[in-house]
């Protein structure tokens, strides 16, 4: 059987990356997709590029709306997307040729329903910046959440992920559209936590190229919206416990980025709203609620600064800007 695969696109200002982006789709050695791009209110001409294309292919259906971020952009692909299989590129990213071929092979091979694989996290210059790696095999429910949000062997990207349809729509799983950072850990976690009985593949094949871009990076500067990072832990937390699994780490993690935020918002001279003491308040909840000696020793040390050390954090930004 031919399955049909959704590729959804968001895009937004990315008229430097994005014919790169999209070669890397349209030249998939599979070759039966719906290849969804999501003008995201670009105001360079991204939206002419998605336009060309569109006139190139068939395939390509180019969606044009004002800017609202990137989880709205995703769940209007995912509204439009008919595929049987859906899987998500970002705008200044690009895949290899095989990427897609391989990850359905998988899963028809394995009999799964999510299949994953690694991933470059490269400079603009191709210069890897970080390398992960573990071992091809099955992860059920709960080994897989633990590799993908505690032991971070595998990263909770959307983007290294094929996913069959199925999972999303019957279950009705979307992107949080309030959410501006860890969308996709949490949005994984959505998925997972509502269908527990889902299985996955693992291959250690790198087909994805995560571009950290310089302009990204230097004009990245803290403001309001990084607090729903706080918001997506909490969420998970409360996901997770209701699955009766370990998230101290997810507590950890909450507490020492809170105690950054402390530090930014201070540096910054933003102004602290309802959810900035709603989220203080939470802070205060975890760090009683860390259960150390279930910690391993990494998470250990970090538990100690957190409760001891805070101005280790302030020097840490201190030397390496924001973190």
């Amino acid at each position: 059987m031919d399955y049909k695969i959704s590729i959804i696109v968001p895009i937004y200002n990315s008229e430097k990356h994005l014919k790169k982006c999209l070669d890397s789709i349209i030249n998939q050695t599979y070759k039966n997709l719906e290849i969804i791009l999501v003008d995201d209110g670009s105001t360079d001409s991204s939206g002419k590029i998605a336009d060309e294309y569109k006139r190139l292919d068939e395939r390509v259906k180019v969606i044009h709306k004002k800017n609202e971020g990137v989880s709205i952009a995703r769940n209007v692909g995912l509204t439009v997307s008919s595929g049987d299989y859906v899987g998500f590129v970002d705008s200044d990213d690009w895949i290899e040729s095989k990427m897609y071929e391989t990850l359905l092979d998988i899963i028809i091979e394995k009999k799964v329903d999510i299949s994953i694989c690694n991933l470059f996290f490269q400079d603009e210059n191709g210069n890897d910046l970080e390398k992960f790696d573990y071992d091809d095999g099955y992860l059920n429910f709960s080994t897989l959440i633990k590799q993908m949000f505690f032991s971070r062997s595998i990263q909770g990207y959307t983007c290294n992920k094929l996913y069959k349809a199925s999972l999303l729509k019957e279950k009705n799983v979307l992107f949080n559209n309030n959410i501006f950072v860890l969308e996709d850990d949490l949005f994984n976690i959505e998925i997972l936590s509502k269908n527990i009985e889902s299985t996955a593949f693992y291959s250690n094949k790198r087909l994805y190229h995560y571009i950290k871009h310089e302009s990204s990076v230097s004009n990245r500067k803290f403001n309001e919206k990084n607090l729903s990072y706080f918001v997506v832990r909490i969420r998970e937390v409360e996901l997770l416990e209701n699955l009766k699994l370990d998230v101290n780490y997810l507590k950890i993690d909450y507490c020492s980025a809170f105690i950054r935020a402390k530090i930014l918002m201070k540096k910054y001279k933003i102004k602290k709203t309802k959810l900035y003491y709603d989220l203080l308040e939470q802070y205060w909840k975890y760090k009683s609620e860390i259960k150390f000696n279930n910690l391993n020793l990494k998470l250990k040390i970090k538990y100690i600064i957190v409760k001891y050390f805070n101005w280790i954090y302030n020097l840490k930004i201190f030397i390496n800007r924001e973190i």
